[in-house]
């Protein structure tokens, strides 16, 4: 086997580190649910500026840490890769979310809203898959 494609040859992730993966997706989830219904429902959009901001935290806060410990632990390969984008671009949205909001009526305006609600989700999408599979992938070669 060629050693790119190797799975002995990675450190397998902790569970810590997984743990912290599918809390950031399972915290991105409920940011699209949050936010569908906070404009939907009428009654609920009072309550968005208390819960949408602490949200926000939560996504950055385990982005970072997500970050920190793919680092720390040295998981190589492509998961590492992976891991890695799924982290930036999580503290991309929130950033880009936060930045946003801070930059009304300048032309940062606009560039933070692409990178934070277009740009950023993309790039978390594409790590999360690729995480998800290759966690699939190694659990199944254990």
């Amino acid at each position: 086997m060629s050693p790119i494609r190797d799975p002995a040859k990675y450190k397998k992730p902790s569970i810590t580190l997984a743990s912290i993966f599918w809390a950031l997706v399972a915290v991105f989830i409920s940011i699209g649910i949050i936010t569908t219904v906070l404009y939907y429902f009428i009654p609920f959009r009072a309550y968005g500026k208390f819960i949408f901001p602490s949200i926000l935290a939560v996504l950055l806060i385990l982005s970072i840490v997500l970050l920190v410990i793919a680092v720390k632990e040295k998981v190589g390969g492509i998961l590492g890769k992976f891991l890695i984008l799924t982290g930036a671009s999580a503290i991309g949205i929130a950033v880009g979310i936060i930045l946003e909001n801070f930059l009304t009526g300048t032309v940062g305006e606009s560039i933070f809203f692409i990178i934070g609600v277009m740009i950023a989700p993309i790039g978390f999408l594409v790590g999360v898959i690729g995480s998800m599979v290759l966690f699939v992938k190694r659990r199944k070669a254990a």
